[in-house]
């Protein structure tokens, strides 16, 4: 029972420490962030539907350029693709993976750590293999999470409700 308690404990902790930018998007009204985005930097553009070209909502590219009416991504294929400021709901870009998985590690550890020792001054005998059991099922779950959320930081959002005709 102490396990599955120790277990249900570490998955939620990991998903409370979700960071806010992953929970929801936010209004981010100001394109000067996105003119701000050093070329070359991996980037993602979503557009609104109704001003979509052929029904693609999401590109992921590059950035080539920004200016304060458009914005330039060179594509995977090689072809560049430039967006009015008026058609973008968001632009992301990517974040490096060490810098979003290092909160989620120092989490897991600290997690691990309180209830390895919590586990261990609970007992007058503790088990000799919990330590690197407890640390691989702290581990595990948090990094998978870490490495699959988060990997974009949104630098301009304007949903629906929000943007101009």
């Amino acid at each position: 029972m102490r396990m599955k308690s120790l277990r249900v404990i570490l998955l939620l902790g990991a998903v409370l420490a979700t960071a806010p930018a992953c929970m929801g998007a936010r209004l981010l009204a100001e394109w000067s962030a996105v003119e701000q985005t050093e070329p070359g930097r991996r980037v993602r553009v979503f557009l609104y539907e109704d001003r979509a070209p052929s029904a693609t909502l999401k590109f992921d590219g590059a950035l080539a350029s920004a200016t304060s009416a458009s914005v330039t991504l060179v594509l995977k294929d090689g072809s560049t693709q430039t967006f009015e400021s008026r058609t973008v709901r968001r632009v992301s870009r990517r974040r490096p993976f060490f810098k979003r998985t290092r909160a989620w590690v120092i989490t897991g550890a600290a997690l691990v750590v309180v209830g390895v020792f919590a586990e261990l001054f609970r007992d007058a005998r503790p088990d000799p293999t919990y330590v690197p059991r407890g640390v691989a099922m702290g581990f595990m779950p948090i990094f998978a999470v870490a490495s699959a959320s988060s990997s974009h930081v949104i630098v301009y959002n304007v949903p629906e409700k929000h943007r101009t005709p």
